[in-house]
């Protein structure tokens, strides 16, 4: 490997630019910042309770501190989060007179079946909202696993969704495809497209809720669910108002004995969807998907940034190891410490560099005044022919074999020697003392797991 000799002069602004907030889009940039704007380490405590309840407030607060709060550690995730549930909340979009209420619409999807009690709604909503509950937004369906021994049901075109294809909002793939033949003879359902998607059953409900929206016809393994919506223009919110209400969802999973998690149906069915008039339904998913979008931009601006920082950082501590590292290189480590050491990765490799410098006699300058290493060996090799006289130690049973020029990897210091280990310390192995045949005493005896007991003498 060929390491990267930073240049003291022209690497510091390549490293400004890489660890620079401000290489975020401009939209995301914080405007007005002053004493009182949010820092990293407070942003990251911000909820949808410390924002500003007025929906103009809120929409202006985000994007005020937009960047600073996405640099907080976990910024982003935390971004996202508090977007969506800003958005279910009625806080991130204008309720216009315009819009007129969500009654007519609630009414129509409620049917005949009672409304959510006060003690059943989890939050506040504007007062032209309405609480349904989510299985009064469509019919509700499940899937199944067509037999793997007929391969005529797995040669088809309709992709059989399952846990592992939630990683993305649309759906029109899978891993796995099944045949007409399938639906028709399987507990296999056809799906249609525009239908919400999400998982009941498995360990990623530990930690996370994943829904989507079918973009074609598609079916479902036996841990998911889909939603064919009785009125589709409400997919899109409701995509986002399923996001939004993560943490209430995983709240209502269940846990076997051995740790599989479940929605049960009435946890899911029962669970209170906040419903706004349709056009602020689409006011709330443009205003979100624009946030969102700034919060992607600022990710791979973060990325970018990163890719850059550690080429820096790896560079300048593999020039720091290397035996021709010189002051500049050192000092140009010491100086930018902060900016190239970001994360506990890049510690654990500072701390590398700096073991490595210590035995490549990098990290301190060679004195004339010091003893040779050859002189200290040569004062071991005396104190082993003495011991081994005295009895005090055993002779080793064959001679170790010279370090020849081959063996060295990398250049010493010209005081400096090699040596094998062997040659500078005495390897002894225990008595073998158990605790029966230990007798009461202060000193630790020591075993492969510890500390085994205490002894009355070594």
């Amino acid at each position: 490997m060929t390491a990267v000799k930073p240049s003291p002069t022209a690497v510091p602004n390549r490293l400004d630019r890489a660890t620079s907030p401000s290489a975020a889009p401009a939209l995301a940039r914080p405007t007005a910042v002053s004493a009182t704007s949010l820092s990293p380490a407070s942003a990251i405590s911000v909820s949808p309770t410390s924002a500003p309840s007025d929906p103009s407030e809120a929409s202006a607060f985000l994007l005020r501190h937009f960047a600073r709060l996405a640099e907080a550690p976990g910024g982003l995730a935390k971004l996202r989060a508090l977007i969506l549930h800003l958005a279910i909340e009625g806080k991130l979009t204008e309720q216009l007179p315009a819009d007129g209420t969500a009654e007519g619409l609630a009414a129509e999807l409620r049917g005949k079946k009672p409304k959510l009690e006060a003690e059943e709604q989890p939050f506040s909503i504007p007062s032209s909202w309405r609480w349904i509950r989510l299985e009064q937004l469509g019919a509700i369906t499940g899937g199944g696993t067509p037999s793997k021994s007929n391969s005529e049901y797995w040669i088809g075109s309709i992709p059989w969704i399952s846990p592992k294809d939630m990683k993305r909002e649309y759906l029109d793939k899978a891993q796995l495809s099944i045949s007409e033949t399938a639906l028709a003879e399987s507990a296999a359902k056809s799906i249609p497209s525009g239908s919400l998607l999400f998982v009941v059953r498995g360990m990623i409900l530990a930690h996370s809720f994943p829904v989507a929206l079918t973009r074609v016809r598609s079916a479902i393994n036996q841990d998911m669910k889909a939603i064919t919506f009785t009125r589709p223009e409400m997919a899109e919110y409701v995509l986002r108002c399923l996001k939004g209400l993560k943490s209430e969802v995983l709240s209502r999973v269940l846990r076997s004995s051995h740790g599989t998690c479940r929605l049960e149906h009435t946890a899911y069915a029962n669970l209170p969807i906040p419903l706004p008039p349709l056009a602020e339904q689409r006011r709330i998913v443009a205003k979100v998907t624009e946030l969102i979008g700034l919060c992607d931009a600022l990710e791979a601006a973060q990325q970018e940034r990163e890719a850059v920082r550690t080429h820096l950082r790896t560079s300048a501590l593999h020039q720091l190891a290397s035996p021709d590292s010189d002051s500049k290189s050192g000092a140009f480590v010491l100086k930018n410490l902060a900016r190239l050491t970001a994360s506990p990765e890049d510690l654990t490799l500072l701390r590398d560099s700096i073991c490595r410098l210590a035995i490549q006699g990098n990290l301190v300058p060679q004195s004339k005044k010091d003893e040779s290493a050859a002189a200290l060996l040569g004062r071991i090799e005396k104190w082993n022919q003495r011991e081994i006289e005295a009895g005090t130690i055993r002779a080793p049973r064959k001679d170790l074999r010279a370090i020849g020029n081959d063996d060295h990897p990398y250049q010493l210091p010209n005081a400096w020697e090699w040596a094998r280990l062997g040659e500078i310390i005495y390897i002894r192995s225990g008595d073998g003392l158990t605790k029966e045949n230990m007798a009461t005493g202060n000193i630790p005896v020591l075993g492969g797991n510890g500390i085994n007991g205490y002894n009355n003498k070594p």
